[in-house]
């Protein structure tokens, strides 16, 4: 199953069992955080990957 759909149905379960406590809360913004840094981290390594290949080009 992809990890997108995964999450959706983690946070799904989440807000069905009443998680809207603080520590729920807490929960949903390390996810939220741990996200963020994998996409980050994605740009990157994207963005060293078109440098080298138009640098590879010229």
């Amino acid at each position: 199953m992809p990890a997108a759909i995964e999450h959706y149905i983690g946070v799904y379960r989440h807000q069905s069992c009443g998680m809207f406590t603080v520590e729920g809360q807490k929960q949903k913004v390390e996810e939220a955080e741990q996200m963020l840094s994998q996409r980050r981290e994605l740009i990157a390594k994207y963005r060293n990957s078109v440098e080298e290949i138009t640098k590879s080009e010229l």
